[in-house]
């Protein structure tokens, strides 16, 4: 991220209130379209029944059936049973039959659920006079029960249309079957048409509040699904999609780019030191900033393309249909420039950035899966190589992932199974060319894939947080063996351990030395802590409190790495160190650049000054060696007079040349 700065901003009174009104509008629109193709099922005009269609399917056989066995029954009764004329049996039975084979048939017909809706009411309004006028003799022992059963079927639909016509109809034929059927002929009195009428018009009364709280239940379903579907598919902070969502569109653009020669893009973005962000202002102003940034990637973006944010201050971007490599990067840069704008919050401003990482259907993936990992990774070099760009994936970025994952599963067992070692390389002093002291490397050779330079372990074990087992391993491994050659007699030469940036994070570091050092009994004089510039320059006060209870302890202290970063001078005077290590890069530039040779001896003499010893590392050659006597440089530490050598080797070099070693004299 980039520098987080807080500023007022001062504007007229309405322009809150439009950028709010704006905002909601954006917001409103992204959660539409968020839902917008999974909530189509629960829409007035199709949620047309209770159940499903599979369900009206159901029913719609079912109904069938049940007219074709009706069929069936009217020519049994009335041929055998009453000896009804064939002509006259057969005429019923027969449209019970069509009309039964038609629903069947309209079950698998591809048309629309309205149609088949309209057909069954249609069906159930005619028959319902149909039938009872043609059994109108017997309706007062049986048929007229049949309204009944139909206002009863048109309960399931909520389309009050079919319960209204159905009810219509069935009300009518009473009526009608009141005002035309001779009494006698029926066999019924006044008494009984009213009583049925009657009974029918509660019925339908009944069927209409049953089916008003059949509609606003359903409603309340929808509602609550609707609600489900849009915490299931989308981020409920900015009303994004989420990952899920994002998948499932990615899936179907693969799907359409196949047919296709145009590409499709999946950008992964993440902001830069995000958490100083929430550790600065708060995590509710934190999350505001996030639908912020939200609003202002929807609002760059084309018509098609997908923004989700799928955690945290990552966010997920598809691109389709885009003509070439580009197109890609065009879209990259203005997002990029975009985050030059800061974000206004609460009258306070914000600067922040972000890395992104790209990967291309189909050249870096085949499958959503394959596309985002691969964008993330690509996301992750961004980052590396210093965050606020964009990176494009590449081969050669998995085979490094896949040999960091192998690197880091054997780091956890490296301790463990003895596979680390020591290496331990002199530090010359250049005026007398003997050994003033040594400086501890570590060394890991692994089983399986040999040695690995600490180059490449050293960083994932800094990230995993295995450096501090580790760098306390080194320590007081170190501080045992120069104690061990002590107690053999051989000359005492101090002893050179480098700490990590985590474990100077750590509260417990000074405690931790404290500890090993009376473990071991080794004199603190015979000790020296090398911690890099870049780690002296953090968090200054910590950092010269924590050197300072160092020396409280006896141990002496030095900057390695010196002149590869940036540090003031009117600081580095209050560090309590003893010495300054050269940056090996300014070294190897003696004798083949000039302005090597400017920094370097503006080093040694800034260390004279500041009456600190100075050390050059990574000594190679003679006119390296010449050039740092000249500038009457403390000590030398190359391969021009030693290489790191095993403990076994740096004891046999102490025992067979003692006159090599300066003798170290605590007071």
């Amino acid at each position: 991220m980039g520098n987080l700065s807080e500023a007022k901003v001062f504007s007229s009174p309405g322009a809150p209130r439009k950028k709010k009104a704006r905002r909601a509008k954006i917001v409103n629109k992204l959660k539409t379209g968020v839902i917008s193709k999974f909530d189509q099922s629960l829409n007035d005009k199709e949620s047309i029944h209770i159940l499903n269609r599979n369900s009206l399917l159901l029913i719609m056989k079912i109904l069938s059936f049940i007219l074709m066995l009706g069929g069936l029954v009217n020519f049994a009764a009335q041929y055998f049973l009453y000896n009804e004329p064939l002509h006259s049996v057969l005429y019923l039975t027969i449209s019970l039959f069509v009309i039964g084979i038609s629903l069947f048939a309209m079950a698998y017909a591809n048309i629309p659920d309205e149609v088949r809706v309209l057909y069954i009411t249609i069906i159930l309004t005619a028959l319902t006079p149909i039938i009872i006028f043609k059994f109108r003799m017997f309706s007062s022992i049986t048929i007229w029960v049949l309204p009944f059963i139909f206002i009863m079927i048109s309960l399931i639909f909520t389309n009050r249309v079919v319960l209204v016509v159905v009810s219509a109809s069935a009300l009518l034929t009473e009526l009608v079957v009141w005002a035309t059927v001779p009494e006698a002929a029926v066999r019924v009195n006044a008494s009984d048409h009213v009583v049925r009428v009657a009974l029918l018009i509660m019925a339908v009364v009944i069927a209409f509040y049953l089916n008003s709280l059949h509609i606003g239940k359903l409603r309340d379903i929808a509602n609550y699904i609707r609600r489900i579907k849009e915490l299931a598919y989308s981020d409920h902070l900015t009303g994004l999609p989420n990952r899920l969502l994002f998948n499932d569109r990615l899936d179907k653009a693969i799907q359409s780019a196949r047919e296709t020669d145009k590409l499709i893009v999946v950008i992964f973005l993440d902001l830069d030191n995000f958490k100083m962000i929430n550790d600065t202002v708060g995590h509710d102003q934190g999350d505001e900033l996030l639908k912020l940034v939200a609003e202002r990637l929807s609002g760059i973006l084309r018509e098609g393309d997908i923004v989700s944010r799928i955690g945290g201050d990552e966010f997920l971007v598809l691109l389709q249909s885009l003509p070439g490599l580009d197109a890609i990067t065009r879209v990259e840069e203005r997002i990029i420039q975009s985050f030059k704008q800061p974000f206004v919050l609460n009258e306070l401003k914000y600067n922040i950035t972000a890395s992104i990482g790209a990967a291309v259907f189909p050249v870096d993936g085949e499958s959503a899966e394959a596309l985002i990992k691969n964008a993330d990774m690509a996301m992750y070099e961004a980052k590396e190589k210093g965050k606020n760009q964009y990176v494009h994936y590449s081969s050669d970025m998995n085979d490094q992932v896949v040999e960091n994952i192998t690197i880091t599963n054997a780091l956890y067992r490296a301790l463990d199974h003895n596979e680390m070692s020591l290496v331990y390389q002199p530090l010359v002093c250049n005026a007398t060319g003997k050994v003033r002291g040594m400086e501890a490397l570590i060394r890991w050779n692994h089983p399986e894939l040999g040695p690995i330079s600490p180059e490449k372990f050293i960083p994932i074990a800094e990230k995993t947080g295995l450096i501090n087992q580790i760098g306390e391993w080194v320590l007081r491994t170190a501080c045992a063996q120069n104690k061990a050659w002590q107690d053999a007699g051989l000359p005492r030469v101090r002893v050179g351990v480098n700490l990590s940036v985590s474990q100077f994070q750590s509260h417990e570091i000074v405690d931790m030395v404290k500890g090993i050092l009376e473990e071991t009994c080794l004199d603190p004089g015979y000790l020296e802590l090398e911690i890099t510039e870049s780690i002296a320059i953090k968090e200054k006060d910590y950092m010269v409190e924590i050197l300072k209870a160092f020396k409280r302890l006896g141990v002496s202290i030095a900057i390695d790495d010196f002149g590869t970063a940036y540090s003031s001078l009117e600081y580095l005077k209050q560090l309590p160190v003893d010495r300054i290590k050269i940056a090996m890069t300014f070294v190897h530039g003696i004798a083949v650049s000039e302005k090597d040779e400017a920094v370097t001896k503006a080093i040694i003499v800034l260390a004279r000054n500041l009456g600190l010893n100075i050390v050059a590392e990574g000594v190679e050659t003679k006119n390296q060696v010449a050039f740092l006597n000249q500038q009457m440089c403390d000590e030398i530490q190359g391969f021009f007079y030693y290489k790191p050598m095993p403990a076994e080797d740096m004891e046999r070099l102490m025992r067979e040349q003692r006159d090599l070693f300066e003798i170290v004299c605590l007071v």
